[in-house]
C-alpha cells in the first residue's frame, strides 16, 4: 500500500438531489450537476446486495472540460459551457450574455471570441441557432435533475464546411428526384 488512502463513504444525500432519487427509486440516474466542481454530467447506478437491498451507490462523473476538448475531435466543431451567471461559483471566467465560461483557455478562441461578440438577442433569444460571420451556431439549453435552467451549451461549426454540406445535400436530394423521375418514362 502506498499510504495514499482513497476517499470513498462520504454521505451527500444532503445535497445531491440525484443521489435521493437513486436511493427512492432503486433505478440509475443521469443528469448535468452544478458544484464546486464546475458544470459536471453524473451518471448515478444504485449499488444492490443479493440484487434486493439497497447499499449505496456507484457514480460516474464526465466533467465539461472534457465534453469541450472532445467535441473539436469527435464532430469537428468547436465547444463551451456557459452557466448562469448567478449560479457561477468560478473566480475567473468569461461572459458571454447572461452566462459565464470558466476554464475558457480550452476553448477555441477565436469562436469563443465571435460568439461573445455576437448581438445579445441571439445569445438570448429562443431561436436554437445562429450564425457569425464564420460560425453555425447551435445552442441547447442545460437543465440540472429538478429542470432548472442552469446554463446554455454552444457548438461551431466553421460556416464554409456547414454551406458545404447543406449543397451537397441539396444535389444529392436534386439528383434523387431526376433519377425518381426519370424511372417513370
Amino acid at each position: 500500500m502506498d499510504g495514499n488512502r482513497k476517499k470513498n463513504g462520504d454521505d451527500l444525500s444532503g445535497f445531491r438531489n440525484t443521489i435521493l432519487k437513486v436511493k427512492e427509486t432503486e433505478e440509475p440516474v443521469d443528469a448535468f450537476e452544478l458544484g464546486n466542481a464546475g458544470l459536471t454530467m453524473r451518471g448515478i447506478a444504485p449499488l444492490m446486495q443479493m440484487g434486493d437491498t439497497y447499499v449505496g451507490s456507484l457514480e460516474v462523473m464526465l466533467s465539461g472540460d472534457v465534453l469541450v476538448d472532445d467535441a473539436d475531435i469527435g464532430i469537428g466543431a468547436y465547444m463551451f459551457i456557459g452557466v448562469n451567471k448567478d449560479l457561477n461559483k468560478a473566480k475567473e471566467s468569461t461572459p458571454v450574455a447572461d452566462y459565464l465560461v470558466t476554464k475558457s483557455e480550452i476553448v477555441n478562441r477565436a469562436f469563443l471570441a465571435e460568439v461573445k461578440d455576437a448581438p445579445y438577442d441571439l445569445l438570448s433569444g429562443q431561436k436554437p441557432y445562429f450564425e457569425t460571420a464564420n460560425y453555425f451556431v447551435t445552442k441547447y439549453p442545460v437543465k440540472d435533475f429538478s429542470g432548472k435552467d442552469i446554463g446554455m451549451i454552444f457548438i461551431g461549426k466553421d460556416i464554409a464546411v456547414v454551406n458545404n454540406e447543406i449543397n451537397s445535400a441539396k444535389r444529392l436530394a436534386i439528383t434523387q428526384v431526376i433519377m425518381t423521375i426519370g424511372g417513370f418514362f
